[in-house]
């Protein structure tokens, strides 16, 4: 069984806060890296880890797996905290390339999709992501 590294911030390598969705989270410079990282801390329930972080882990590792594009995470600890770190995609760093977050695409496809509900999002699920797949495959005639 493969054992990951984990990597410790340190405090001067975070550069801002990331407001978007409801965990929280932090965008990261780590010293040698040309493009930042994303922190996102694993929320905790009764003062456990829920494990969020490992789950990023092992979908990026099951991606690599399979040749799957996919994110570069790492498992990382910040003041204590449990989290995972995963590298901006370089290809967004390009003038011509637009990051699209998942839940506009599913409000473009699933009908009642609020793309801004915080909480309680229940049209967030397998078979609706699935939809969207789809759609997006059937429009990219390179993603056949």
């Amino acid at each position: 069984m493969p054992q990951f590294p984990v990597v410790d911030i340190e405090p001067e390598w975070v550069i801002d806060d990331e407001p978007m969705g409801t965990k929280e989270k932090a965008w990261i410079e780590r010293p040698g890296d040309i493009h930042p990282w994303l922190f996102k801390f694993s929320r905790v329930n009764d003062g456990v880890a829920t494990g969020e972080h490992w789950a990023e882990k092992v979908a990026a590792e099951v991606a690599e797996l399979l040749r799957i594009p996919h994110a570069t995470v790492e498992l990382a600890r910040f003041q204590q905290r449990w989290g995972s770190l995963t590298r901006s995609f370089e290809a967004l760093h390009q003038e011509d390339v637009e990051l699209v977050h998942g839940n506009e695409l599913l409000d473009g496809v699933i009908e009642g999709y609020d793309r801004h509900k915080l909480r309680g999002q229940h049209d967030h699920t397998l078979q609706n992501i699935l939809k969207v797949v789809d759609r997006i495959t059937q429009d990219d005639p390179e993603q056949r």
